[in-house]
């Protein structure tokens, strides 16, 4: 960008009057798009006293406003022969169609006047030469081909930071356009110069660029946005139902790559355009169950809910929630086993899965079993030794559990007692609790409300998911309840084929925390405190994590005041997670080659042994794959990452 400011600097130098475009140019919006305001005050509305009075209104305010200012525009050209009118003219228009009280039309108006204020923001460059032209002492104009009052584009301009006071040309005040070729020489008229005495900048290839330059004009088209930041954008388009929010998540995103460099790292880039919104949207979600809710407690458990309680912290008081809350250290590791109060035979298979392949005795070791003294049993399940693997889903596997399952109780019940100590002191006497994590067969709350039950047996609780898949309903219960943002109990198929494809480990590294997963506990001073596993490949995945968790945080920040200002409820929207399905469905190369090299291990308390989420693999010597292509597609956990890391 430096380069383009010396080139914008040295044109001012040369010339003897400097004029800018304004919108798209010094300053922009927070939409993708200009007529997304309009679907934004929509939203607004649909919360306001209008839409309770007038829903219709509400429900069609943005089809209606483009549509009428379409119509005014005609009208003014049949009436005047011009195109150039003001927003008083099209709100004109509304009234006149729908029989508004005065009032209303009042209201509507200011509000969209206000909104217009909260998204704008400047374009620093574009700043930085429009201040450089101030110094110079030159005469520096702005020209606007817009429908908005004089005076309500000056006041845009210094909620973007310009200093007034504005030497300002506008086509719906003046009748008089830079898209018809007419506004500007009427500028060069009132500066007293020729047109070749002036150079203009702006984003319009027609209006900012041709049309002035055929009247000898120097321009400088201002593209930079379309050419390379548009390119940027890892989501294109809108999402299906909710063209707000996908308007707010390109509008954020295109601000950030406008404002900073931080997206030349892909870690950040990716947090920030794909895991930022997923994140929010839910977060707002869920903050909309827990305001309907109120439990007396919210636990966050560990890992995978460290950010959801980072924005809860951050954001919950100003949305009306003020619920006391924990972060609870709790992992699979730490809960799965000693929640075997009885043997439940459905449940034992999650004790062993997994697509790492495990030897008999690495899995009864984990569970507390010295394999040595059940050789008979290992034997008769049909291994031929301990030292057998244990393929994902092994039959035999299970059949030695079940014959073990006495001697599996005596172990759940030796890891019993320090968990239930640490459940009871997060717990306390809440009856009513809510637990956030990441997802999936439930066997986190199903665990804790097994433990919880023996100690505090009224105590009702509702867990807040990404998804629940097959193997969810082993947990439920009259006082256990799943609730998921995404997918609930695999459907929608979409959702379900995109998470069980990739989804539950891409969202399992953006949302890793920054401490190894728990692998027990100790007493210090009375109280339990968690012991965490000390892996450096986890930690490496850990460091990652954190970069792309920055992205998504900085995407948060941006977003909220925006949000806050419009309504929070009103965001609640499953849209938010677009950018996310089109990652697992839909990977460029950079993305399958950067997140496919992650790895990922799925076994409680074991990160030692870690897969690639898509693996690359080695072409034949005519540049062929072997027969070894599709065993690696199966294993896979990122399928589409697969294809793309292997095309």
């Amino acid at each position: 960008m430096d380069h383009l400011a010396a080139e914008y600097k040295a044109s001012i130098d040369k010339a003897k009057a400097i004029s800018f475009d304004v919108f798209d140019t010094l300053i922009h919006r927070i939409a993708f798009r200009p007529s997304h305001v309009f679907h934004m005050l929509s939203k607004r509305l649909q919360k306001s006293d209008i839409g309770l009075r007038f829903p219709f209104l509400a429900n069609q305010f943005s089809e209606l406003r483009v549509v009428s200012e379409e119509e005014a525009r005609k009208i003014y050209f049949e009436r005047y022969g011009t195109h150039e009118i003001t927003l008083s003219d099209i709100y004109e228009l509304i009234q006149e169609k729908l029989g508004l009280p005065s009032e209303v039309i009042e209201t509507l108006l200011k509000e969209e006047l206000e909104l217009e204020r909260a998204l704008v923001y400047p374009n620093q460059l574009m700043k930085s030469v429009y201040e450089y032209a101030l110094s110079q002492k030159k005469p520096t104009v702005l020209c606007s081909d817009m429908y908005l009052p004089k005076k309500e584009i000056e006041a845009l301009l210094v909620a973007a930071g310009y200093i007034p006071p504005f030497s300002l040309y506008v086509s719906g005040e003046l009748k008089k356009s830079k898209h018809l070729g007419d506004l500007i020489p009427e500028v060069c008229k009132a500066l007293g110069i020729d047109e070749s005495d002036l150079v203009h900048f702006g984003d319009n290839a027609h209006a900012d660029h041709d049309l002035p330059r055929r009247a000898g004009v120097k321009t400088h088209l201002f593209d930079h946005i379309e050419k390379v930041t548009e390119k940027k954008l890892r989501f294109q388009g809108m999402p299906d139902g909710d063209p707000t929010v996908g308007s707010m998540i390109q509008g954020v995103i295109r601000q950030v790559l406008i404002e900073n460099d931080k997206t030349n790292d892909f870690w950040f880039d990716i947090g920030l355009q794909v895991f930022g919104p997923l994140l929010l949207g839910k977060f707002l979600w869920f903050a909309n169950h827990i305001r309907q809710e109120r439990p007396d407690k919210i636990l966050f458990f560990a890992r995978d809910a460290h950010l959801h309680h980072a924005l809860y912290l951050k954001y919950g008081q100003q949305m009306g929630l003020e619920i006391p809350s924990d972060y609870a250290y709790l992992s699979r590791a730490t809960i799965l086993l000693p929640s075997f109060t009885e043997m439940k035979m459905d449940r034992v298979w999650h004790l062993f899965g997994g697509k790492s392949t495990r030897t008999v005795s690495q899995h009864l070791t984990r569970l507390g079993i010295n394999p040595h003294t059940v050789l008979t049993d290992i034997k008769r399940a049909g291994f031929k030794s301990h030292h057998d693997p244990v393929l994902n889903g092994d039959s035999r596997m299970f059949d030695l559990i079940t014959r073990l399952y006495p001697e599996l109780l005596i172990q759940a019940k030796k890891k019993r007692d320090l968990v239930e100590r640490y459940i009871a002191q997060l717990v306390g006497d809440s009856k009513n609790i809510a637990i956030l994590d990441i997802g999936w067969v439930g066997n986190m709350q199903g665990s804790f409300s097994r433990l919880l039950q023996l100690n505090n047996g009224g105590a009702k609780i509702n867990g807040y998911y990404y998804g629940t898949i097959e193997g969810v309903k082993v947990n439920y219960g009259p006082k256990n309840h799943f609730h998921a943002y995404l997918v609930n109990d695999c459907e929608p198929s979409r959702w379900y084929q995109a998470i069980m494809t990739g989804g539950v480990e891409l969202l399992e590294f953006a949302q890793t925390a920054p401490h190894g997963t728990t692998l027990g506990y100790e007493v210090r001073d009375g109280l339990i405190y968690p012991v965490f596993e000390d892996n450096k490949d986890d930690q490496v995945i850990q460091g990652l994590a954190s970069r792309t968790q920055q992205g998504a945080m900085h995407f948060i920040e941006k977003a909220m005041p925006l949000i806050e200002r419009l309504g929070y409820y009103s965001f609640v929207s499953k849209a938010w997670a677009e950018p996310f399905y089109r990652l697992v469905m839909k990977p460029t190369r950079e993305e399958a080659e950067h997140l496919g090299a992650l790895t990922h291990s799925d076994i409680a308390a074991d990160t030692s042994k870690r897969l690639q989420l898509a693996e690359k693999i080695a072409k034949g010597p005519l540049g062929a794959f072997g027969p070894g292509y599709r065993q690696a597609y199966e294993a896979a956990y990122w399928k589409m990452g697969f294809k793309v890391r292997n095309s």
